[in-house]
């Protein structure tokens, strides 16, 4: 039963075209240059807002750590962090590889703590999204840690 309720709601198909078209459309407005901010705002008023409401109703979740920024291909990151964001839950977001700062457009929301890889990835935080510094530590790529358990 929970197995047919995850693929109704994973392979609805016309939600996945709509969803697409709207991250298409916001990841080209965020690769423009100056438009980052405009395209955070209008996310802001476009996108659903109680996507994981009932996961945070049902749940004590104190922190939500998430893969990126939630700019290309993170958009469900994105909703998700946003909506941890207006419950007052901290985000944290970790950059998974080495070009997705440069690389991705811009920002979809300001985490609470962004994870990057070295003091370059931070200066690239700084510059292209306007992450204050005090929000940036420097931990090197989290993925990996699991391979150095004893």
């Amino acid at each position: 039963r929970l197995r047919e309720t995850l693929e109704g709601k994973l392979f609805d198909t016309v939600q996945l075209i709509r969803i697409l078209l709207y991250g298409l459309q916001m990841d080209f407005l965020r690769h423009l240059p100056g438009m980052g901010r405009l395209a955070i705002f209008l996310e802001g008023l476009l996108t659903r807002k109680k996507l994981y409401s009932e996961f945070f109703s049902e749940s004590n979740v104190q922190c939500v750590l998430v893969p990126g920024l939630g700019n290309w291909g993170f958009w469900n990151e994105l909703v998700l962090a946003r909506e941890a964001q207006k419950r007052h839950i901290l985000t944290v977001a970790a950059i998974t590889n080495y070009d997705n700062l440069v690389n991705r457009g811009f920002r979809g929301f300001m985490p609470d703590t962004l994870a990057v890889w070295s003091r370059l990835m931070a200066d690239e935080a700084m510059k292209l999204h306007g992450i204050p510094a005090d929000r940036i530590e420097i931990t090197g790529p989290v993925q990996f840690d699991s391979y150095f358990k004893p």
